[in-house]
């Protein structure tokens, strides 16, 4: 576990292990009080442009906040959504301001349906969201689109879009996980899935539909340096969160 920033009282932790499934960790006073889940595998993870000008808080946690993202693909804004941060607080003086960065994204799905080739996406009867026809390239940030009650709930989108790659992967403590890349329209992105979720791989060029897919990202740019009234501020221990 590499300790990648710290904030007087605050320590922010990132545990990876060989297979990639990796745990944000925060600590206050050398307690955990929040923990985001990641994955960071060794070939890198896939980068979106994007830009955004302010923080998004989370309302039950402080650790949990991102930002309301513009998305950007060969210059030409795409699409917007939001996105949680695997460390939020560093960041969150830094996204005050109106920025352009790469960010390092992945999506946890919750279920996966692939189909063949878009001819038996388009024979599918429920391929539709309310009375929406989707396309075998959709990216729809539905969490944007309703009252999320958390930055968790408003960082989620539906992706119908081709799969580039196809793994599964196995952590430190045997559990077994899917890794999808698919080639969405803000980019590519990796989809983590549970097991259970697929039977096999898919195969290159099948069209992949992930329902609710919790985008979790980082900024490629470091963490940014407090300024010096802040490093006194947490040298004197007066920092509290």
């Amino acid at each position: 576990m590499v300790l990648e920033v710290q904030q007087g009282p605050l320590q922010h932790f990132l545990w990876t292990d060989a297979s990639g499934a990796s745990l944000g960790v925060h600590l206050k006073r050398g307690k955990v009080v929040c923990l985001t889940p990641f994955f960071a595998p060794g070939d890198g993870l896939c980068r979106w442009t994007v830009s955004s000008s302010a923080p998004h808080d989370d309302d039950e946690c402080a650790h949990c906040g991102g930002a309301d993202l513009n998305i950007f693909h060969d210059g030409e804004m795409v699409t917007r959504a939001t996105v949680q941060w695997l460390h939020y607080q560093p960041y969150r003086s830094w996204l005050r301001s109106s920025r352009s960065y790469e960010l390092e994204v992945v999506a946890f799905g919750r279920q996966i349906r692939v189909f063949p080739d878009e001819a038996a996406f388009a024979e599918e009867k429920d391929t539709d969201v309310g009375k929406l026809k989707l396309a075998p390239d959709v990216f729809l940030p539905m969490g944007m689109f309703g009252p999320a009650t958390t930055v968790g709930h408003a960082a989620t989108a539906m992706m119908v879009e081709r799969v580039i790659r196809a793994e599964a992967l196995e952590n430190t403590r045997g559990g077994r996980f899917w890794r999808v890349r698919l080639e969405t329209c803000p980019g590519w992105a990796d989809v983590v899935l549970a097991a259970e979720t697929l039977v096999e791989a898919p195969v290159p060029g099948a069209i992949a539909r992930v329902d609710e897919a919790w985008v979790v990202g980082r900024p490629v740019e470091p963490v940014p340096k407090p300024s010096w009234i802040r490093q006194v501020w947490d040298k004197l221990g007066a920092g509290n969160w």
